[in-house]
């Protein structure tokens, strides 16, 4: 039996799917009268006629409809063996898929990460914002190399490594009634109107979200996309807000007050979560986990 090529059984499913040679060739971006040798060689290979050629096109003989159902099965094969090999071809090129929480990603990755690439200057960082539950979940389903969050709890075949300790707070203008207290219990908060950062901010979902469980809705009198920006609206008596006491305080905040949350989930303890199966994937995860925890807190 004659040998035959990936191409062969491609121009055989284009030109099914097509039902003309050249539209099939197109597809597949071979020569037009390139095709037709390409079905030549498989019949010669497998001894059987694929096609019949009309005056307006091809159709699939029996045998045809056959190889054409094996061949497509044969491509869809190889793209999920692509898909599965994307992983180790961005290792192997010096690319780190990372997620992190809000909080992670404005507060305390700058810094660290301008110091790994400075160290590192073969790698790349892929950075995407997502909650703190789908980080652990993309790490864990190989979606992501590493993750930076704030879950609590446990989770199978993750490694878990203290990162920083954080929290969440309100900040009002001085002259608010909530300026008055050091401290204060979340639902306290939603009796006043709001400014917030937009939907895309992980963390003010993840406010949106306890408001609801409260039986309450925020409805943001602004809505904006950088914390600069809703600082300046709180210190104005726009509204108040809710950020991370490390955004608050970072901020010289001559007309509003930081308050405190009672609430036990406002405090954020972050996390880096590494898997324990794809750990060893990567070269450059230790050196990057060895920048992250450099400033960690001694305990988690």
């Amino acid at each position: 039996m004659q040998h035959f090529s990936l191409t062969d059984l491609q121009v055989l499913s284009a030109a099914a799917d097509e039902e003309n040679l050249t539209r099939a060739a197109r597809r597949i971006n071979i020569v037009p009268s390139s095709a037709s040798s390409h079905i030549k060689n498989l019949e010669e290979a497998l001894n059987v006629q694929l096609l019949i050629r009309r005056v307006r096109g091809v159709e699939l003989t029996e045998a045809g409809k056959i190889v054409n159902h094996y061949a497509k099965r044969i491509n869809r094969e190889i793209e999920q063996m692509q898909k599965d090999l994307l992983p180790y071809a961005r290792h192997e090129a010096g690319v780190i898929r990372m997620v992190a929480n809000y909080g992670a990603s404005f507060d305390f990755l700058p810094a660290n990460l301008a110091q790994f690439l400075v160290e590192n200057p073969a790698v790349n960082i892929q950075l995407e914002q997502r909650s703190s539950e789908e980080v652990v979940r993309m790490v864990a389903e190989n979606r992501a190399d590493i993750g930076i969050g704030a879950y609590r709890e446990n989770f199978p075949n993750i490694e878990f490594i203290p990162y920083r300790n954080d929290e969440l707070v309100v900040i009002a203008a001085k002259d608010h009634p909530l300026a008055q207290f050091d401290a204060i219990d979340f639902k306290q908060s939603l009796d006043y109107e709001f400014v917030c950062l937009e939907n895309t901010s992980a963390m003010q979902r993840f406010i949106f979200e306890k408001a609801r469980m409260l039986g309450c809705k925020i409805v943001p009198r602004v809505q904006v996309g950088q914390q600069s920006l809703l600082i300046g609206l709180v210190s104005q008596g726009a509204g108040i807000a809710v950020l991370s006491g490390a955004a608050a305080r970072a901020f010289e905040l001559k007309n509003a007050r930081i308050i405190k949350l009672t609430n036990a989930w406002a405090q954020r303890r972050l996390r880096i979560a590494v898997s324990a199966k794809y750990r060893e994937q990567s070269r450059w995860l230790e050196p990057l986990i060895d920048v992250l925890v450099r400033d960690a807190p001694k305990e988690n």
